[in-house]
């Protein structure tokens, strides 16, 4: 009988203590804000990669355009972006080229590419002690007047 009346006691102090002591814990972080964080730590920057013209030729210049926007999908100016154009499997080497704001998180940046197929853009921008590389694609089409886009362009007929 006693070691139950003591057993009880403890019981009711440890839950008195646990009910008190619970009321100091401090707030659970927001789940947002969190997930915020985490993501802007792992890639601070997220980039979008468009062409002019949309559908680019081999051996005619093409504009890169990348959108980038921060981990809030707030858009990001004062980025040094450098992107490095190269096709996979051969040997034609890479073109390495640094994209000009346009403001409001727009990039530009001018290339030539001397064959058609698909070409990987990698991206790296850096800002503030940030940096965030990503790879894109494009598919670059044959040279215009070339015997394959005339031969494309009886298909559509």
């Amino acid at each position: 009988m006693r070691l139950r009346i003591v057993a009880v006691a403890a019981v009711a102090v440890l839950a008195f203590y646990a009910v008190r002591h619970k009321a100091e814990l401090p707030a659970p972080p927001d789940p947002t804000a969190l997930i915020l964080s985490m993501r802007n730590q792992v890639q601070p920057f997220r980039f979008s990669l468009g062409t002019e013209p949309e559908q680019p030729h081999c051996d005619a210049p093409l504009t890169l355009r990348v959108h980038v926007v921060d981990a809030a999908g707030q858009p990001v100016d004062g980025l040094k972006i450098e992107a490095n154009v190269l096709m996979i499997g051969t040997d034609h080497g890479s073109q390495q080229l640094t994209l000009h704001s346009k403001g409001r998180g727009n990039y530009e940046g001018r290339v030539t590419l001397e064959m058609a197929g698909s070409w990987d853009v990698d991206l790296i921008g850096t800002k503030d002690g940030k940096r965030a590389r990503e790879r894109l694609s494009i598919e670059v089409g044959p040279a215009q007047g070339s015997p394959r886009s005339r031969d494309d362009d009886d298909d559509d007929s």
